[in-house]
């Protein structure tokens, strides 16, 4: 018996449609299913991200757009890599290169609005079968993206929402009514641990069945490969010098205060070695850390490249590290981890849910409680001090197994939509 695609099924009138259905003649495996896929992300937070997973979701079949302005920091990342982004009607605030953060959050608050209407404008017409939410930035304090959702549902699109932070980070407690209400509309959750799927039953009361465990994959991974050396120079390092790598977003809840007081124990016992912290943040937090670090008398040990930093040039920063340190407070998954990953060095972090699923302690990490200054000091000292362990775990991290791919994690997001539109076909059609 011939069996029934999506597209076959979206072109069936209501009782043929049912009577496929009943036949049992769709078949949620099938590598011809044809779906149709908004990624959401009209802020562009995760234009890494983006990049990896719509890639992957393309060569799986699935009819992707890309849902996301150009990222201000780097507005032609998209078009270098060939990508075509498609928020809806305006992409122009990138590339003002407007530098004043509150008037840019304006502009781009009235940028994804007109957006968001003109997306429901369209999907009046022609509509995608399901609309996958990346990041709902401005639900904290207005609720634009939450009246969106709802029209989105009101139009029968289903919506897949992907759980970076189960809440937003340094808010405690504050944001739970909020996000219980957003996660009980989504037709289905991704999250990228299992930590985050049980918080997500436990807390909210999230059905199990609604939550899909999906890794986050690595980033960067497809770099031109250089030696340590070689990238050392590139940044006007010493090769002799051992590098012990902070990167990412500056943020409180990341750890910096804990990591520079771990650091001004380690350097009185280590020589020839440097902190580097490198990425941007908020000019209040950058200034902290400054302040911290001189203040420590640190300046002559820890090099701050407190800047936005382009993604060959990241690559770079990763290739010349010896060590990779994480010294978060908390967190629902990194990018940055796995960013590191990719490049097989050895990573001290915090041990927290998130990064004891990723890692494992003496094999491929050495893992610290957070806000133990002298484990995470005697954690950085023996590995600056022995590159063979150095060596050891970053290649146990580097090995097959310990890696997820994007062919991997497309099958599974792939998996979780056809589930999601074969359940409400099935719906429609029972009595």
């Amino acid at each position: 018996m011939n069996r029934v695609e999506i597209s076959d099924l979206v072109a069936l009138d209501e009782p043929a449609r049912d009577s496929a259905i009943l036949r049992r003649d769709f078949d949620p495996e099938s590598p011809n299913t044809f779906i149709r896929v908004f990624m959401m992300d009209l802020w562009c937070y995760t234009p890494y991200y983006d990049r990896y997973l719509f890639e992957s979701l393309t060569n799986e079949g699935v009819a992707v757009t890309l849902g996301a302005v150009r990222p201000y920091q780097d507005p032609d990342y998209f078009l270098k890599n060939g990508l075509r982004n498609d928020p809806g009607l305006v992409d122009l605030i990138a590339g003002l290169g407007i530098s004043n953060n509150a008037l840019r959050r304006v502009l781009m608050l009235g940028e994804s609005c007109l957006n968001m209407l003109a997306l429901v404008a369209r999907w009046l017409f022609s509509k995608p079968h399901i609309v996958h939410v990346q990041w709902v930035p401005t639900v904290r304090k207005l609720p634009f993206e939450i009246w969106f959702m709802k029209l989105v549902k009101c139009l029968g699109i289903k919506l897949v929402y992907t759980v970076h932070n189960v809440l937003p980070h340094d808010s405690g407690q504050r944001f739970f009514p909020l996000f219980r209400r957003i996660y009980a509309d989504m037709d289905a959750l991704i999250c990228h641990t299992n930590d985050a799927k049980e918080r997500l039953t436990r807390e909210f009361l999230i059905p199990a069945d609604r939550v899909w465990t999906i890794p986050h994959g690595p980033l960067l991974h497809d770099a031109k490969s250089q030696s340590s050396e070689t990238a050392k120079d590139q940044l006007c390092i010493p090769r002799a010098e051992t590098v012990v790598l902070w990167q990412g977003i500056i943020r409180s809840y990341e750890g910096l205060d804990f990591l520079l007081d771990a650091w001004s124990r380690a350097r009185d016992r280590v020589r020839g070695a440097r902190l580097l912290i490198a990425g941007t943040g908020e000019t209040e937090l950058l200034t902290t850390i400054s302040q911290r670090v001189h203040r420590l008398g640190l300046s002559e040990s820890v090099r701050l490249d407190l800047k936005f930093i382009p993604d060959q040039e990241l690559a770079t920063y990763y290739q010349a590290a010896d060590v990779l340190v994480y010294p978060y407070r908390e967190v629902t998954a990194s990018g940055a981890l796995m960013t590191a990953k990719a490049f097989g060095k050895a990573i001290v972090a915090t041990s927290l849910p998130a990064f004891e699923e990723a890692l494992r302690d003496g094999e491929t990490a050495l893992l610290v409680s957070y806000g133990d200054v002298d484990g995470l000091a005697d954690a950085l000292i023996r590995l600056i001090l022995d590159r063979k362990e150095r060596e050891r775990l970053g290649s146990a991290l580097a090995a097959p197994g310990n890696s997820d791919s994007w062919s991997r994690i497309a099958t599974e997001t792939r998996r979780c939509y056809v589930s999601l539109l074969q359940n409400s076909a099935l719906q429609r059609a029972l009595p």
